[in-house]
């Protein structure tokens, strides 16, 4: 019966990934009057299908993640079991991840110019700071942390539009389940407090968003090494500052970024808030743009689109990232390690 109810309500058109817990699919709803949606399918393999704990990741994502209404984090619209595993049906995010945006830059030998890279932190934590400070329907808050804030899980539409995706591990405290003390997500993107088994904080996103900034304005990985090397590093060694590495980076900025480096909880920003007016004051200070249209402009640019074929509307799709334990390598640099977790290259994006 759910068989039938699924192939009723939706067709799968193609495989866009496939990772080690599950499926993405473009498909289309179907409905009367010839309503049709694009969207994208997340279905679990069906040989983890009876293990509870990847049923678990899939079912607690789509709880806490349908709750979240905002523009900067990605939709959830159903979820079900069909053909003896369990899906979920969300937005189709029309455009590329930060993964992606930061490899295509350096191929051309360029870096994400760093007022676009703060217009992208700043639209990542207005979605954060509602997901931080969401309550339930009786006013209650449920201190949602992401806990996988990665360059792969931060999707950027060609209408410049930022989405947060992929609340898979995220931690709310009136979720059900608890993991078993693994460490979940990735690591060179952790906070020092999680890698030491603390419990974690809102602060904890900030500094794994701290990260993204970094890499993304300087072009190169942070923590560099084995598991056991980069959470040495994460833990006890100074974080080089971006000016180290890219001359005339702007100071302000640079300021912005070590403060979400901090070791230290208390020493990073409040929360993403008070980082989104910090970011604001500084853009308006030195003159950078604020807002979708230029980063739609950039990304119009960046991807070599007709920007009249583009409708800033156009807030579809999902390019999905891959699951927790997935590990697709792309290069960020000659001699540099690769960001982890980022999408396969398309047929259209080889390397050179």
């Amino acid at each position: 019966m759910a068989d039938d109810v699924f192939s009723q309500k939706y067709v799968l058109l193609k495989k866009l990934a496939e990772g080690g817990m599950a499926e993405i699919y473009l498909a289309r709803q179907i409905g009367i009057g010839g309503f049709q949606k694009e969207l994208v399918i997340k279905r679990i393999h069906q040989k983890l299908a009876d293990n509870q704990q990847y049923v678990t990741l899939l079912l607690d994502e789509a709880r806490i993640a349908a709750n979240l209404n905002h523009p900067n984090i990605v939709h959830i619209y159903d979820i079900g079991r069909a053909y003896t595993t369990y899906y979920i049906a969300m937005e189709y995010i029309h455009g590329p991840d930060l993964a992606d945006i930061a490899r295509r830059e350096i191929r051309r030998g360029t870096l994400v110019p760093p007022q676009i890279a703060a217009e992208i932190v700043c639209q990542v934590a207005e979605g954060l700071h509602f997901a931080h400070t969401f309550r339930d329907k009786d006013g209650l808050p449920m201190r949602i942390i992401h806990r996988d804030i990665s360059p792969s899980n931060i999707l950027v539409t060609y209408g410049g539009i930022c989405k947060l995706v992929d609340f898979g591990i995220a931690k709310a405290q009136t979720q059900l389940h608890d993991d078993t003390g693994v460490l979940m997500g990735k690591l060179g993107y952790m906070a020092p407090e999680l890698i030491e088994g603390c419990p974690p904080d809102p602060r904890s996103d900030l500094f794994s968003l701290g990260v993204c900034l970094h890499e993304i304005t300087v072009g190169k990985r942070l923590f560099v090494g084995d598991d056991r090397t980069v959470a040495r590093k994460i833990l006890s060694q100074p974080v080089p500052p971006p000016s180290l590495f890219v001359e005339d980076y702007p100071f302000e900025l640079e300021v912005v970024v070590m403060r979400l480096l901090e070791r230290r909880p208390e020493n990073r920003y409040e929360d993403a808030q008070e980082l989104l007016e910090d970011l604001r004051d500084l853009m308006g200070e030195l003159g950078w743009s604020t807002g979708p249209a230029p980063l739609g402009h950039y990304m119009t640019d960046l991807f070599d689109l007709d920007a009249e074929d583009v409708d800033p509307d156009d807030i579809l799709v999902e390019d999905p990232p891959l699951d927790l334990d997935d590990d697709v390598e792309i290069e960020l640099g000659p001699d540099d390690p690769t960001l982890k977790g980022a999408p396969p290259v398309g047929p259209d994006d080889e390397p050179e």
